[in-house]
């Protein structure tokens, strides 16, 4: 009852004319000395007044990161990579007696005492090629990589 008789006829008119000129509720509510945000929004609602929002131009879609798949790891679209050919499997393969401290120790075909490994140069430090590298050294789930 109280706020029925705080709401006169020239209050609802300076409300609507506030409305209309783009004010806030919270706006409204501090220069006419409402109760609250809510009895003026509550008001507002009873008269029929509504809010239209007016967007200027669409917001333009945030470009999204494009990644490829390169060379066995996700690369940027822009990116350009250095990509070295992978060694055709086994191109000289060795036989395990042959096998030297330099040589890949990557297995293939065959048992043993005919098994043969790839016998390519391998990377310091590691005892695999770096073709074979990228593949024993991937993390599980992920595009294998080379070692560093």
């Amino acid at each position: 009852m109280a706020a029925d008789r705080w709401w006169t006829d020239e209050r609802v008119d300076e409300l609507k004319a506030r409305w209309r000129d783009g004010e806030s509720a919270r706006e409204i509510a501090r220069n006419m000395d409402a109760t609250s945000r809510n009895a003026v929004i509550g008001k507002a609602h009873r008269v029929g007044l509504i809010r239209i929002k007016v967007t200027a131009l669409p917001k333009p879609k945030r470009q999204r990161k494009t990644l490829r798949y390169v060379d066995h790891r996700y690369v940027k679209g822009e990116e350009t990579v250095k990509t070295e050919p992978p060694p055709p499997s086994f191109v000289n393969p060795i036989r395990f007696f042959d096998l030297r401290e330099q040589h890949c120790r990557w297995p293939g075909a065959g048992e043993m005492p005919d098994l043969l490994f790839c016998g390519e140069p391998k990377l310091n430090g590691y005892s695999y090629c770096p073709h074979h590298c990228r593949i024993a050294f991937a993390k599980p789930g992920s595009p294998p990589k080379a070692p560093r």
